[in-house]
């Protein structure tokens, strides 16, 4: 064994700094004095957090071992503020079996090699956008205000697109295609001799590859590229897919571009001539910023991470399993419910409220097209418990659709930390029956997949609601499903064939269940029918003025997954007066909210009403709060959120024992109530 290494000699009794990058296709472990000035490094197995949750130790720890072997020194975890950057950190509850089978180390951070990439290129505060190139890719921005925006790491092959895995998978895709042709070129003939020129030993290997073995085909192109042609095409293609990345993080365009991982540096002429950002190569920024964490006493604020010394609340914690009284730790994330004693008026401590249909509230119009209202009506709701959100756009013609959008993206791009999230746009119009159109604008018309693709590629559309009579519905259920949205029937004039038929072909549920929809009869069972016979899934609106509360009863017992949206429009938590839905006028006059010709026109109820008057209904608290927050996240597929559990998002809502709330909590930062 070595002598000790001189800078340990001082501080042998002290803290020193374990810095783990573990990527998909190796671990860099780094060993840091105090100051976090590297002493040694050792490299290792590749690792993914969402694959190997506890057992990502098993891989990791040998390798620190060996970084600590260099300098003569044993594994000792208590003596090592460590922070852990690795590969899949956004799988919640991987991350949390990780930590609970930690080491115990002075002190344990774990994040998304992403995150601290973002760290070692941006520092703490800097604002930019970086793109980690490496196997796979992940982008993340941070806005002015400190807000952080992730786009891609969403792994092989269906994402990590200009990655070293996906560079191999396009030189694997054109070998075939000259295979077939039997007009092999040099960069076909290049991939097949990895497999001896045997293509048969190429199809063996492709059900077994993994994507760290894609990856090692990336260097083909890199030493084809001085001949042109097919190498060239790939890498611009890759550069192309990096840029996209970074404008997903960064609709805005206007942040700096600072690109990081083993691609960085070789896809750089490429980069440079597919984007007008400022661009710089930051070397080693995973394991800059993870020593970066490891230094500090708290983690950053941009930096979602399981770290000790966390916020707490005493009260009735409402988790998935019941009502726990106890206290409640957390940061970013929460750490547990802690059981123990409360006092007899100690608060009700619930998950985040999820609203998947906002036109307004507070005064804002979402279809003013104003960045400002938009984020104004998200203020407002997260005063009423609301901590995630989808803006609705109601029907309009095509061009406006596509400005009210993009004020959307804008207002997102310039989210600050701690307001509610706007996990994407709820699409309600304009594919929508002209009879059953409510207060919607005359601009019905029949599903268009081309104007859902344009609005998607602004926001990503989370939520579509259609008509299942109108011509072409069907063929846009399918292709919306394909990219990950959920169809809605709304709106609608169905038959209850034609709604059944809607429900089989992969609808996923219901807007506004019994409103704007043809109802159900004894003859005609219409959509109102079919969503009580076929629907696992629908939306409603509890303010018990759309739907009366023994239509809200059955509704509840026919259909599973029954949750609440408020619908709420800008009249919403203002006073009796005239207000704005799209350019229709109309009036609030107590709870009520009407057009000029007396039919409803959205909801002046925010959600926490809606869970009172579940509540009202006899339903217990637990049921009542996963309709509010847990079943609309499932939804979504949202699985960092909905629940009071570790390793979820700190999104907290604190009522008073009459059900009024009096704090909220988004990623763990406090915000006012109303």
């Amino acid at each position: 064994m070595q002598a000790p290494h001189p800078s340990l000699s001082a501080q042998s009794n002290g803290i020193r700094l374990l810095a783990i990058d573990a990527g998909a296709s190796k671990t860099i472990a780094v060993l840091a004095d105090a100051h976090g000035a590297e002493l040694s490094r050792a490299r290792g197995a590749g690792a993914h957090i969402g694959l190997l949750g506890a057992g990502v130790w098993d891989v990791v720890l040998p390798t620190a071992a060996a970084a600590l072997a260099e300098v003569g020194s044993a594994l000792v975890p208590q003596q090592l503020h460590c922070c852990l950057a690795i590969a899949g950190g956004e799988h919640v509850a991987a991350l949390a079996a990780a930590r609970a089978a930690s080491p115990r180390f002075g002190r344990l951070q774990i994040v998304s090699d992403g995150l601290a990439a973002l760290s070692g290129c941006l520092g703490a505060t800097e604002a930019g956008v970086m793109v980690a190139a490496g196997t796979g890719t992940v982008a993340w921005a941070r806005s002015r205000q400190g807000k952080t925006t992730k786009a891609g790491g969403h792994g092989f092959p269906a994402g990590d697109e200009g990655g070293g895995a996906w560079i191999g998978l396009q030189l694997i895709r054109h070998t075939l295609l000259r295979t077939d042709t039997a007009e092999l070129d040099a960069l076909a003939n290049a991939v097949l001799d990895r497999f001896g020129g045997d293509i048969a030993r190429l199809h063996a290997w492709l059900p077994i590859a993994s994507p760290a073995d894609y990856a090692t085909l990336a260097p083909i192109a890199f030493d084809l590229v001085g001949s042109g042609g097919p190498a060239s095409a790939i890498l611009r293609s890759a550069a192309r897919e990096l840029v996209h990345l970074a404008e997903r993080a960064d609709p805005s365009g206007e942040l700096p571009l600072a690109v990081t991982g083993g691609l960085a540096a070789p896809l750089r002429p490429w980069l440079s001539e597919t984007t007008r950002r400022p661009i710089r190569i930051t070397a080693d920024a995973v394991i800059r910023g993870a020593l970066s964490m490891a230094r500090e006493t708290d983690a950053p604020v941009s930096a979602p991470a399981l770290v000790s010394g966390c916020a707490s609340i005493a009260g009735r914690i409402v988790t998935p399993a019941g009502v726990v009284t106890g206290e409640l730790r957390f940061r970013r994330l929460i750490e547990e419910a802690r059981p123990g004693p409360v006092d007899e008026d100690a608060p009700l401590i619930l998950p985040g409220f999820i609203d998947l249909q906002v036109n307004g509230g507070g005064g804002h119009d979402i279809m003013a097209g104003d960045p400002d209202a938009v984020r104004g009506t998200g203020r407002f709701h997260r005063t009423r418990g609301v901590t995630t959100w989808l803006p609705t756009v109601i029907t309009e013609a095509a061009d406006e659709l596509e400005r009210v959008t993009r004020s959307v993206a804008a207002a997102r791009a310039d989210s600050q930390l701690g307001e509610s999230d706007m996990a994407g746009l709820h699409l309600e119009g304009p594919f929508i029956s002209a009879t059953r159109r409510g207060t919607h604008g005359p601009h019905t018309a029949a599903p268009s997949w081309d104007l859902v693709s344009r609005l998607h590629a602004l926001v990503p559309l989370r939520v579509l609601t259609l008509a299942a009579e109108l011509p072409g519905a069907l063929l846009v259920t399918a292709l919306a499903r394909e990219a990950g949205i959920r169809v809605q029937l709304g709106h609608s004039n169905a038959t209850y064939d034609e709604a059944a038929a809607f429900f089989a072909a992969g609808g996923s549920g219901v807007t506004h269940l019994y409103n704007a929809m043809s109802p159900l009869q004894g003859r005609e069972p219409g959509v109102v029918g079919a969503a009580l016979a076929h629907a696992t899934s629908a939306q409603i609106i509890a303010d018990f003025i759309h739907v009366h509360p023994g239509a809200l009863r059955a509704a509840l017992r026919t259909i599973s997954d029954l949750f609440c949206v408020s619908d709420a429009v800008a009249a919403a938590g203002m006073p009796d007066g005239d207000y704005s839905l799209g350019g229709v006028s109309i009036r609030k006059r107590g709870d009520r909210v009407s057009n000029t010709a007396g039919a409803l026109a959205g909801s002046a109820a925010p959600l926490d009403v809606a869970w009172r008057n579940l509540r009202a209904l006899g339903l217990t608290v637990t049921d009542a709060t996963r309709r509010v927050s847990a079943l609309p996240a499932g939804y979504l597929g949202l699985k960092d959120r909905g629940a009071l559990q570790p390793g979820l998002r700190a999104d907290i809502v604190v009522m008073d024992d009459v059900g009024m709330v009096t704090q909220v909590y988004v990623e763990g930062e406090p915000g006012d109530a109303r």
